[in-house]
This record gives structure tokens, C-alpha cells and sequence, in this order.
């Protein structure tokens, strides 16, 4: 009888051996099977991806050109009128410095 017992004992333990050997296996598998799903399914999105990503980049791209452009034409004009202005106080300058000159002449005849 004690030998039955201890027949049962072991094959309940070889059971329980295979079990936890079988569960990590399937596991294992069934996560290679689904990294393979996976990647062949990547494959085939990755293209679209990739061009609605290249969109994108174009309509950014786009849109902060319409946007600095009017920045950048308005900076020119600015600096344009900056240099001119600038232009314009130096040869006030100069006529002004000219005609001191001149009539400090004037005063000392």
C-alpha cells in the first residue's frame, strides 16, 4: 500500500515537473509566434509610415516657410531702412560738423 502511495506521490510530481517545463515553453513560443506576426506586419506599414511621415515633414516644412518668410521680408526692409537712416545721421553729421566749420571761419574774419 505505502508503495502505491508513493507511486501516485511521484507521478503527481512528474505531472507537476511537466507543467511547469510546458507553460514557459508555450509561452516562449507563442511569443516568437506573435514577434513574427509582428515584424511581417510591420513590413507592410512600414511604407505608409514612412510616407505619411515624409507628408508631414513637407507640410511643417511648408508652413514655417509661409511663416518666416514675411519675418525675414519684414527684418530686410528694416535693416534697409536702418542702414539708410544710419546713412543719413553720418552725413547730417558731417554737414553739420562742415558748417560749424564754416562759420567759426565766418566769425574770426
Amino acid at each position: 500500500m505505502i508503495h502505491t502511495w508513493a507511486n501516485v506521490a511521484l507521478i503527481f510530481l512528474i505531472t507537476l515537473s511537466i507543467i511547469a517545463w510546458a507553460i514557459p515553453l508555450a509561452l516562449l513560443a507563442l511569443s516568437v509566434k506573435g514577434i513574427r506576426s509582428a515584424r511581417q506586419q510591420l513590413a507592410a506599414l512600414l511604407p505608409k509610415a514612412q510616407a505619411g511621415a515624409q507628408r508631414a515633414t513637407l507640410a511643417v516644412e511648408h508652413g514655417s516657410e509661409q511663416v518666416a518668410r514675411p519675418i525675414i521680408r519684414a527684418y530686410g526692409r528694416w535693416a534697409y531702412l536702418r542702414g539708410v537712416g544710419c546713412a543719413l545721421r553720418e552725413q547730417a553729421r558731417e554737414l553739420r560738423n562742415a558748417l560749424h566749420i564754416h562759420r567759426r571761419g565766418e566769425t574770426n574774419r
